[in-house]
């Protein structure tokens, strides 16, 4: 399978050789470079990369002005941003411009690759759930359905880039699937280090708003899920009102690393094929989300 090709963007020849000769080519990587904001836009043109190193300050257009024409062109393209400049405020103006990561200059090699792996999962999580996505729109469900789940997991995909932190995701995730899949209960189950503990952090019931907790949960029927890797859906259990009740529980995950489950039940007649992708949709969207606001918690 071919490596991503990463575009370099610098003005300082050096630099471009050192980012191509110590990180790129020895991780397999292909690569294609320019020294200027011109050059890079003239290259997006011709070709997209699977990621872009980008210098802020170079000359004819920087930084900052090649990642507004991006934006105003609709040029999406994953960027690491390679400045001597650290500030919190560049790094908020930057984000909102669609930048994935940062470094300071000088930076190790490892510090380069650690890098350009964030960003280049991120932007695999995301062809996930695009394919998520398609996998949706082809569903045989009714097309009131379909429109309902995509128009709730677009809100949540701009709603996480905005959300502040790991409280505000949660909540946000909740919210949505509680009004995409009507649950009888949802509740996010997340596994904490170091002894890879499953605490609940959230959960939501069909008469309420997202609570969040701290709760220690032991559950069987969670830990399954979380050491097969893929979504269970447990045998149906009539309730006090007689109906049939269905419990889902989702794994989520980013870079190969678990990051928890989602918990769900609902009626057996209120849950098809479709809701179950559409459940695993909203995982993954949770999972991007947890992952940034953890970076850049770290980064802060």
């Amino acid at each position: 399978m071919a490596k991503e090709r990463i575009l370099v963007v610098d003005d300082g020849r050096d630099m471009r050789e050192f980012v191509i000769d110590y990180v790129l080519k020895p991780n397999g990587f292909e690569w294609a470079e320019a020294q200027d904001g011109l050059e890079a836009y003239e290259a997006l043109r011709a070709q997209l990369p699977d990621l872009m190193l980008l210098d802020l300050q170079m000359p004819r257009l920087d930084g900052m002005g090649l990642l507004k024409r991006m934006r105003d062109e609709a040029i999406l393209v994953p960027v690491v941003l390679m400045t001597f400049y650290g500030s919190e405020e560049i790094a908020t103006e930057v984000f909102r411009l669609g930048v994935r990561d940062y470094v300071i200059k000088p930076f190790t090699d490892d510090e380069m690759l650690e890098a350009i792996e964030r960003a280049l999962q991120l932007s695999r999580t995301q062809q996930e759930r695009d394919m998520f996505r398609d996998r949706l729109i082809a569903a045989n469900d009714s097309l009131e359905q379909r429109i309902q789940s995509l128009n709730a997991l677009c809100r949540l995909g701009q709603q996480l880039v905005t959300a502040p932190n790991i409280d505000g995701i949660l909540s946000m995730t909740l919210n949505e699937v509680s009004a995409a899949l009507r649950p009888l209960a949802a509740s996010v189950v997340l596994r904490e280090a170091p002894a890879h503990k499953l605490v609940t952090r959230g959960y939501i019931d069909n008469a309420g708003s997202p609570q969040l907790v701290y709760s220690p949960l032991k559950s069987s029927f969670a830990q399954q899920a979380l050491d097969e890797g893929r979504q269970i859906v447990g045998a149906p259990a009539r309730d006090s009102q007689g109906n049939m009740v269905l419990q889902v529980a989702t794994p989520f995950s980013v870079g190969g690393q678990v990051l928890g489950v989602m918990l769900l039940q609902a009626r057996q007649d209120m849950l098809a094929q479709h809701h179950l992708m559409v459940l695993e949709a909203f995982a993954n969207y949770m999972a991007m989300g947890l992952e940034q606001a953890r970076h850049f918690h770290n980064q802060a």
